[in-house]
């Protein structure tokens, strides 16, 4: 079976490492490969703490590659839409992760779905 290729985007705050988890427990599932791509800190946002995301994704990394996952963490560094179609182009990734619980991500969702033609999944909140 060919490896899945699956890029998810991360914004600010730990309920985007929801999509990180779906992202793995499809990995468990099926052959793939995870990009990980978290946008850069924006100006003036002292409201979210980068480093404590970060040291969760690392942690997250670390276990999913002792687990056999092959897993890539990115730092956007430019304008996160068009770093996520530059990956998909480049990198060829079939299935986008989303977190369907954020304006942000709704956004930069409706925006990357015009301009590539990957999978889209949203990954909601359990009720």
């Amino acid at each position: 079976m060919e490896q899945k290729k699956i890029l998810v985007p991360l914004g600010e705050g730990a309920k985007h490492l929801r999509c990180v988890h779906y992202a793995l427990s499809l990995a468990d599932r099926i052959p793939a490969r995870i990009y990980v791509l978290r946008q850069k800190e924006l100006e003036g946002n002292g409201e979210y703490d980068f480093d404590l995301l970060d040291q969760a994704l690392n942690e997250l990394i670390e276990n999913a590659r002792q687990n056999g996952v092959s897993l890539s963490f990115y730092k956007a560094g430019g304008n996160l839409v068009d770093e996520i179609v530059a990956m998909v182009n480049a990198e060829q990734i079939g299935l986008l992760i989303f977190n369907a619980d954020d304006e942000l991500s709704e956004t930069v969702m409706s925006q990357v779905r015009t301009l590539v033609s990957s999978q889209i999944i949203e990954v909601r909140e359990k009720e």
